[in-house]
């Protein structure tokens, strides 16, 4: 499967970059040309390529960052495709080079050599984590939604003016800033020091579907001091209007996503205790019509790993989660249209494990409803809706995708055969597959945000599963 490269060539002043295809081809004779004195970065015609330098291919350049010893250069030195949406390949990036501007660090002393070692492995381990999704033609920062409501002139704008830099993941390193990500709560303008937006699609011939979910930091201001303990005490930050920051965090989500539907998941005794009664009664006080507060103790109900109860709070949202329905959209037919109306608002302390149980559960649910015949689907403007559901009639009303092993074993777990994936395959021709997992998606966030891979990771990968996720992380 052929990807966009291009060959990189290193001098003593210059970093250049020429664009070719997959099978070595060069493309143009303009390239682009990066001064490491001057840091100028230019594109021209390239006259005389170097003769003493061997090219490399690279995949993309990841952006540029400052560090003690002066700017670095961070390249995509390899990528592979994942999947496609609508025919656009989506790829990840599976290593990465990161390439200094000076030649020596002779102009450093001790202190400030030790500081750039520190810098550059902390650098180098946020790449090693390799979980960096794009596109060269496709928009993964917006959701099918967002970019089905757009107009003409915003669908030609190039992808780089029209990204959603909350979830564009090397727009920091595109400024030349460096940003901590163990942050926590909301600043004063309300934006969440760790948000995600996890997108999950169906794609059924020229039929659509996606089904979004959001989590985030808990939206009061609030501090977690790292220290020798497991788990630090969370802090709520006294003399603070919680209330305002908290309703400017929500009138943001409602323009963004319509209704929410907050689920905490948060333990209400112990260290949590405190947080978890903040949280609730500024949402009561904030009087948000429209919105809705669930409160579920996870630890509590599923102590002694009794996942039974989580079936109780699916069940008790499962009037909203219908109510918001999800969205979809038929290729090369505008007026092929139903959006979903709302989201589902998942946390707990941190926003991983037990979330990311709780979103896998809500997206099967979901999933299951999209395969089966509905004819109980509010829709507007929308004479065909109907039809789709009779044409995606891959499950009945009776049936459930647990009753499919092939299916369950496909997506639960990522390890799966390749005899169980064909399996899959040959019963379930529709799927559009995609080898990521709803394991792996907590596996990827727990790693970008907390260094780990998902403590809960064996609940998801054999009990839940999901068809292709976009998973988009945000730092304020």
């Amino acid at each position: 499967m052929k990807i966009k490269v291009g060959f990189r060539y290193i001098t003593p002043d210059r970093f250049i970059f020429e664009p070719c295809t997959a099978d070595g081809s060069v493309k143009g004779e303009a390239g682009l040309v990066i001064d490491r004195v001057s840091q100028e970065i230019e594109v021209h015609l390239l006259d005389e390529k170097p003769s003493l330098t061997k090219p490399r291919l690279v995949y993309g350049i990841f952006g540029i960052i400052h560090l003690t010893a002066g700017p670095y250069l961070i390249v995509i030195t390899s990528a592979i495709c994942v999947g496609t949406i609508s025919q656009h390949k989506i790829y990840k990036v599976t290593s990465t080079e990161v390439l200094p501007y000076v030649h020596t660090l002779l102009h450093l002393n001790e202190v400030q050599m030790e500081d750039n070692t520190l810098f550059l492995n902390m650098l180098n381990m946020v790449l090693s984590f390799k979980n960096f999704y794009y596109s060269t033609s496709f928009d993964i920062t917006h959701s099918l939604q967002r970019l089905n409501n757009t107009s003409p002139e915003f669908r030609t704008m190039p992808l780089l003016e029209r990204a959603d830099l909350r979830f564009t993941w090397n727009y920091h390193l595109m400024k030349d800033l460096i940003e901590s990500a163990q942050t926590r709560g909301i600043d004063n303008e309300g934006n969440a020091a760790n948000f995600v937006e996890t997108e999950q699609i169906l794609e059924y011939g020229d039929i659509l579907c996606s089904f979004v979910q959001t989590r985030g930091s808990i939206p009061l201001c609030w501090s977690q001091k790292p220290n020798l303990r497991w788990q630090p005490w969370p802090k709520l930050k006294s003399d603070y209007d919680h209330l305002k920051t908290f309703r400017y965090h929500m009138a943001s989500q409602f323009y963004t996503y319509g209704y929410q539907v907050i689920v905490s998941l948060l333990d209400q005794c112990g260290r949590e205790k405190d947080i978890a009664a903040a949280f609730e009664k500024v949402f009561s006080d904030a009087n948000l019509s429209g919105f809705k507060f669930v409160n579920f103790d996870f630890h509590k109900e599923c102590k002694n790993m009794n996942w039974s109860r989580l079936n109780g709070l699916i069940d008790s949202v499962k009037d909203d989660i219908n109510r918001f329905g999800y969205f979809v959209s038929k290729k090369n037919d505008p007026g092929y249209c139903k959006q979903q109306e709302g989201v589902f608002r998942t946390n707990c302390i941190d926003c991983l494990d037990r979330t990311n149980v709780v979103q896998s559960l809500l997206a099967k649910y979901v999933l299951e409803s999209q395969l089966k015949v509905r004819y109980d689907v509010r829709c507007s403007g929308c004479l065909t809706f109907l039809l789709f559901s009779q044409w995606l009639q891959i499950l009945t009303d009776m049936d459930s995708i647990e009753n499919h092993s092939s299916f369950s074993a496909a997506y639960k777990n990522c390890n799966a055969s390749s005899e169980t994936r064909f399996a899959f395959l040959t019963a379930f021709p529709f799927v559009n597959l995609s080898l990521l997992v709803w394991a792996d998606n907590g596996n990827a966030c727990s790693v970008q945000y907390a260094g780990t891979g998902a403590l809960k990771d064996d609940f998801t990968r054999f009990d839940n599963f999901s068809m292709f996720l976009r998973n988009l992380p945000f730092r304020s």
